[in-house]
């Protein structure tokens, strides 16, 4: 496999914690297709992947050599979330919001142009969101987001986990808290590969 990811991004999101990058070939307008499409069955916007196979190719198939370069570790897809239903009205973590415990990495996608207001000097967190809609935004999931930048606009999402490492919790924040109860999980359960897809590894 060639080397994505120069190894200056590397160290880089190893140091800060985030990294957006280009060069993943993807129509944000198909984003935004796909996931309104997907949204007739599942309103609330999580796991749009199983009924969407171009946003289940992105976010596992074509995003499995820059990962593999960032997590160094195999990984599976935890989830993925339509964030527009859901988005928070304050600064936070990912790994606050869902109901998987052990995530290690988020993907971001703005399907459209998000603008980037002024911010206070004392604002903290980064834009949730990458600043130009043909790239990706990588996020440690610990790393503060400034979700009300977003406002109402467009933004996908999309988790990972290290197999085995992966529990499913109670999490009163999270909307969808009991959305994996319909494939036969219950709270404390690791995610399993019939039901979350591992990304190819390349070293």
């Amino acid at each position: 496999m060639r080397q994505f990811l120069t190894s200056q991004q590397t160290a880089f999101f190893t140091q800060n914690g985030y990294l957006e990058i280009a060069g993943v070939a993807f129509d944000p307008s198909e984003i935004a297709a796909s996931a309104k499409a997907a949204l007739a069955n599942r309103p609330a916007g999580r796991d749009l992947w199983r009924c969407a196979p171009s946003l289940k190719k992105l976010i596992t198939a074509r995003l499995a050599g820059p990962i593999s370069q960032l997590v160094k570790n195999p990984v599976r897809l935890a989830f993925d979330q339509w964030m527009t239903p859901c988005l928070p009205d304050r600064i936070c973590p990912v790994k606050e919001l869902f109901s998987i415990q052990g995530l290690v990495l988020c993907a971001l996608f703005s399907p459209k142009p998000i603008a980037l207001p002024a911010r206070r000097a004392s604002a903290v967190g980064i834009a949730p969101f990458p600043l130009d809609t043909a790239n990706i935004l990588f996020v440690k999931p610990h790393i503060l987001l400034d979700w009300p930048l977003v406002k109402s606009n467009d933004l996908y999402l999309a988790s990972y986990v290290i197999p085995n490492a992966a529990v499913y919790v109670r999490n009163p924040k999270d909307p969808s808290a009991h959305f994996l109860k319909e494939l036969g999980y219950e709270f404390g359960d690791t995610l399993e590969e019939s039901t979350h897809p591992a990304l190819p590894f390349y070293t």
